[in-house]
């Protein structure tokens, strides 16, 4: 999960240290029966609505002409700014990252899951890597480990501080210099004990910047090193980042959810700008050695099969809770026809491999209104769209189907009208479709991507009426955010029904 801009206190500390202290189970496709039905071929998502035509654009070149021929090392990547690679080394040093890809390379990187294939050689290799980070020596606390890395590492004595929010375990802080009005500069992650997380954030961001992407950027890796508390010898690393510019777009959405009549139009407009750039953004990752792909492999389709399953296993439970007449407009039976058309409509339709993100949700896609800046953030799950050699193997429908539905969940979760979210999507999804060209994934393949988070989030918004209903009492719009959540569920199963169970 990525790390949120939300401040653990109204008024975060000032820093100041110009002398800083030193311191899941296969699914069979048999049981639908061996007939394969191509019912979705040619299938859109939605009709465009009448004022589409407003937010038309020009497709931009093709990328597969600006690809070469592919290198005969082991690994593909070669940048062709070689400055970025150069600054990398240098901040991190070459061994650093040497040992970080062994790390990587010793785990198990298929499309979910990061078991270790061995153990015993995975836990021998994380060692090695970590041997080889720099010391920073013991301190006191925390806040002292990081007046002492900014110091010495990239010159900052002054600064803001501010804990973010994350899912991976580590603690991240927001670094804002108080001479830059106050944006945020770099993002600062401790670890415990996880040392292969950090392989990973420094091995994605090494081979997405290897790839040049122009309709994206990347946080660039500052330093990272290692350091114990003196009350307690248990290795700890640190981890800087540059921030990445603008606001996620679920902030965003947030946004203009809030705006009033006068200025939503206004914001409509910029946001719709936002999810062409992030389209071509997300497009141009998926096209990047083009040449070097297949079609989709075992692996990944049965790891997307179990992933549709799980979700659909959970749909089909909140419904018969809900008795067939709660809050999903789903029978038991629509369902299970669902699923088995998913299973026959997608066997052999994969389409090709390709780099992917592998977690686009809206908090990890980030958009500068002054600049038309797009960013990613969150990159590790980018290893899994990675083979031993540096070729693509990740399913990118999966990843443009994320972004796509979250725009639905986010943006009505956040008082979007069902047509501002219809615009936003056919945009996102006209940009991407023209960026892509011939190279576009199957629309069975997109459909069953798709289909994996609309459950998810049915299955979601569900949970999250039910906390409502039950503590109505004590949350403030309560019944305004179970309204919202509704439309999410109904939005989702009419969309559905309509992919797979259309005549």
């Amino acid at each position: 999960m990525a790390a949120s801009l939300e401040p653990s206190s109204n008024e975060p500390p000032v820093y100041s240290s110009p002398t800083p202290p030193k311191a899941k189970e296969h699914v069979p496709t048999d049981s639908v029966g061996e007939s394969l039905a191509q019912v979705l071929v040619g299938r859109h998502f939605h009709v465009f609505p009448p004022d589409m035509s407003r937010y038309r654009i020009t497709p931009p070149p093709h990328y597969p002409e600006k690809l070469g021929e592919g290198e005969k090392a082991p690994r593909i990547f070669a940048p062709s700014d070689a400055s970025k690679h150069i600054f990398l080394e240098r901040r991190v040093g070459v061994e650093v990252l040497l040992k970080a890809q062994d790390v990587v390379d010793g785990l198990n990187k298929k499309i979910i899951g990061s078991a270790p294939l061995n153990e015993e050689s995975s836990r021998k290799l994380e060692e090695v890597f970590l041997s080889t980070l720099p010391s920073l020596g013991s301190v006191e606390l925390e806040n002292a480990i990081i007046a002492q890395v900014l110091n010495e590492k990239i010159g900052i004595s002054k600064f803001h501080l501010r804990e973010l929010k994350g899912g991976s375990g580590a603690k991240i802080y927001g670094v804002l210099i108080p001479d830059d009005k106050g944006k945020l500069a770099y993002v600062v992650k401790i670890m415990e004990g996880k040392v292969s997380e950090l392989a990973r954030e420094l091995s994605s961001l090494q081979q997405l910047s290897d790839l040049n992407l122009h309709h994206s950027t990347l946080s660039t890796v500052q330093t990272a090193g290692k350091f114990d508390f003196s009350h307690s010898k248990t290795v700890r690393t640190i981890f800087v980042q540059t921030g990445a510019k603008g606001q996620p777009f679920s902030s965003h959405l947030e946004e203009l959810g809030q705006a009033t009549s006068k200025g939503r139009a206004e914001k409509m407009d910029v946001l719709a700008r936002g999810f062409q750039q992030a389209a071509r953004g997300l497009a141009e990752l998926h096209l990047k050695h083009r040449e070097k792909a297949t079609p989709l492999g075992i692996d990944a389709q049965i790891a997307n099969l179990e992933m549709v399953k799980y979700v659909y296993d959970w749909v089909r439970g909140a419904i018969v809770n809900g008795g067939e007449r709660g809050r999903i407009p789903l029978t038991t039976e629509e369902l299970d026809r669902i699923h088995q058309a998913a299973i026959k409509g997608i066997e052999g339709n994969w389409g090709m491999s390709g780099y992917s993100h592998g977690d686009t949700h809206l908090d990890n896609l980030f958009y500068e209104v002054a600049s038309g800046q797009f960013s990613f953030i969150d990159t590790p799950s980018f290893l899994a769209s990675v083979d031993a050699h540096g070729a693509p193997i990740g399913f990118p429908a999966y990843d443009f189907s994320w972004a796509w539905c979250s725009i639905s969940d986010n943006g009505l979760r956040s008082g979007l009208s069902p047509t501002e979210v219809e615009v936003l999507q056919n945009v996102f999804k006209t940009g991407y479709d023209q960026t892509m060209g011939d190279a576009l994934p199957p629309s069975t393949a997109q459909h069953f991507a798709a289909l994996h988070k609309q459950l998810y989030y049915i299955a979601k918004a569900n949970e999250n009426q039910q906390y409502l209903t039950d503590n109505a009492s004590t949350i403030p719009d309560a019944k305004e955010k179970i309204e919202r959540l509704q439309l999410v569920i109904d939005r989702e199963v009419a969309s559905i029904k309509s992919n797979f169970l259309s005549p």
